[in-house]
């Protein structure tokens, strides 16, 4: 499961070393990183086909801290850039009106402006290779890593809070629910993986997926239609093609699981039954003698064959 504990882990860690730095200082760096992370990662992945695989507790040490900082999913030297800015964030007065209308268009200029500009290169040097090069600085896909999708999908986060700070305040009670969770986001995060862990894992991709198969019912297997049988199979001759719900319960639809039980006797006279019905229909089907009856004064019937 690809998540982000590890890289927060040695996010905290950078806080506390630059918890000290100047506003004017955690911008800077925030720019630096979201200009140089990228071209760290693409110098660490040249020549590979990267596919963002996170370390487990069975690599070694050094596979581990390679992955956190450079090659996982969430590579430090790249998402360093936005946790620097929310900490810039963090230290303004966050209920001044007219800060929240900047912040919104700010963000909504730095969302879209990051998809218009990778759109734009795109369409002059075309689309990035599949191995990692410098090619990959136009893209703008999510989780590519590079500094244009740094700046539209942050710029798109700044917009997100600065939309909140301007509606809770005027949304009543019912969003209490909503701000409780975000003073807890770090504990609800952790405690949402281990609910995905309870109801997916081992088993489908997803939580959406998981809970499908959970509350889905198994499906019978069922016998193939009656149309799709050939025509050409017909019963044999002396016995009758069974119709209506009876045959259609054998020929096609779904298979009864169970078969019930009858008594003794009912058993043994539907078998007595079907003899005397297999014995009529096979004697009804063989050629006979042509036969005449006459009948003499003594009433006495007697049978003269003709042929």
């Amino acid at each position: 499961m690809k998540v982000i504990l590890p890289t927060y882990a040695v996010l905290f860690l950078v806080a506390v070393a630059v918890a000290r730095l100047p506003d004017a200082w955690l911008l800077v760096c925030a720019a630096g990183a979201t200009v140089l992370g990228p071209l760290v990662w693409i110098a660490g992945q040249r020549g590979t086909d990267f596919d963002m695989e996170p370390a487990t507790l069975a690599n070694a040490p050094a596979e581990i801290l390679s992955a956190v900082v450079l090659s996982g999913p969430y590579p430090v030297v790249t998402w360093v850039a936005p946790f620097l800015l929310g900490m810039w964030l963090g230290r303004r007065d966050l209920t001044d009106a007219a800060l929240q209308v900047r912040l919104a268009v700010v963000g909504a200029a730095a969302g879209i402006g990051g998809m218009v500009v990778s759109r734009v290169l795109v369409g002059l040097v075309g689309q990035p290779g599949e191995e990692v090069g410098p090619d990959r600085l136009v893209s703008a896909v999510a989780h590519s890593q590079m500094p244009l999708w740094l700046l539209s999908g942050t710029g798109s986060a700044v917009l997100v809070v600065a939309v909140a700070l301007l509606l809770v305040p005027r949304a009543g009670a019912w969003v209490r629910p909503l701000v409780a969770v975000g003073q807890l986001s770090l504990t609800v995060y952790v405690a949402h993986l281990f609910v995905i862990a309870a109801l997916v894992r081992p088993g489908p991709g997803s939580a959406a997926d998981g809970l499908v198969s959970a509350s889905t019912p198994p499906r019978r297997r069922c016998a193939p239609s009656s149309a799709a049988v050939s025509p050409d199979a017909r019963p044999p001759a002396g016995r009758r093609r069974r119709t209506g719900p009876a045959a259609s319960g054998r020929s096609g639809g779904c298979r009864r699981t169970g078969r019930r039980r009858r008594g003794r006797r009912g058993s043994r006279g539907a078998r007595r039954r079907g003899r005397t019905r297999r014995g009529t229909e096979s004697t009804a089907s063989r050629p006979m003698p042509i036969t005449a009856v006459t009948t003499s004064t003594k009433k006495t019937a007697t049978i003269e064959k003709l042929a």
